[in-house]
C-alpha cells in the first residue's frame, strides 16, 4: 500500500504547454503585423529586427515554407517543453523551460543584430529559436541530476523504463531534425550556430547560477 502511494505521489503531472502555445501564437501575430499593420515599413531594417524571432514573412514560400518554418518549430517546442516539464517532475522542481525560452529570444535578437551589423540586413525567422530549443533539450537529456534521480528510484523498474524510452524517442527526433537541417543544404547554417552559441553561453551561466543559489539555500 505504501509503495502504491509512493508511485502516485511521484507520478509526473500533465502540464499545459503554454510556452508552445505562446510561440505558436506569436509567429502569425508578428508576421501579420510586419506584413499588414506596418505596410510602409516592409523592408525597413528596424522593423525586421524588432519582429525577427517570430517573423516568417520571407520564409513562407511554397511548397514547404509554412511546414519548415512554422509547423516544424512549433512541433520542436512542444516536444521539448513536454519533455522538460516531465523531467522536472522527476527532479521534483520547476521546469527551466520558461527561462530557456526567454534566453532563446534574447539569443535570436542578438544574432539578428550581429548579422545586421555584418551584412547590412537583420536575420529573421524562427529557426534560431528552434535550434536553441534543441540545444536546451540536449542539456536536459545529459543532466547528471536526472540520472541520479533515476538511480534513487531503481526499484520502480517500469517507471524508469518509461522515462528512458521517452528520452530515447525525443533524442532520436531531435537528432533527426538537426541532420535534416544540414543535409537539406541550408545556406544560413552559420546563423544557427551563432544563435546557438550565444544561447548555450547564457544557458550555461543561468544553470550555474541556479545550482549555486540552490546550494546557498541548502547551506
Amino acid at each position: 500500500m505504501a509503495a502504491t502511494r509512493d508511485n502516485v505521489a511521484h507520478r509526473p503531472r500533465i502540464h499545459a504547454p503554454y510556452i508552445t502555445i505562446l510561440f505558436a501564437a506569436l509567429i502569425p501575430l508578428f508576421t501579420v503585423a510586419y506584413t499588414y499593420v506596418f505596410p510602409l515599413v516592409n523592408g525597413n531594417r528596424l522593423a525586421m529586427w524588432l519582429t525577427s524571432p517570430f517573423n516568417i514573412f520571407f520564409e513562407m514560400y511554397p511548397p514547404h515554407g509554412i511546414t519548415l518554418n512554422y509547423l516544424l518549430p512549433v512541433a520542436i517546442f512542444f516536444l521539448v517543453e513536454t519533455y522538460s516539464r516531465y523531467v522536472a517532475d522527476i527532479k521534483e522542481r520547476n521546469s527551466t523551460m520558461n527561462h530557456a525560452f526567454g534566453l532563446a529570444v534574447i539569443a535570436s535578437y542578438a544574432t539578428s543584430a550581429l548579422i545586421w551589423a555584418l551584412f547590412g540586413m537583420p536575420a529573421i525567422g524562427t529557426s534560431v529559436l528552434a535550434f536553441c530549443m534543441l540545444l536546451f533539450f540536449v542539456s536536459e537529456v545529459t543532466d547528471s541530476e536526472l540520472i541520479n534521480r533515476l538511480r534513487e528510484r531503481h526499484r520502480r523498474k517500469g517507471y524508469v523504463f518509461e522515462v528512458l524510452m521517452f528520452a530515447y524517442s525525443a533524442l532520436l527526433l531531435g537528432s533527426s531534425v538537426i541532420v535534416f537541417a544540414y543535409i537539406n543544404g541550408n545556406q544560413y547554417w552559420f546563423i544557427h550556430l551563432i544563435g546557438g552559441s550565444i544561447f548555450a553561453i547564457m544557458l550555461f551561466a543561468y544553470l550555474m547560477h541556479r545550482k549555486t543559489r540552490e546550494k546557498t539555500l541548502k547551506a
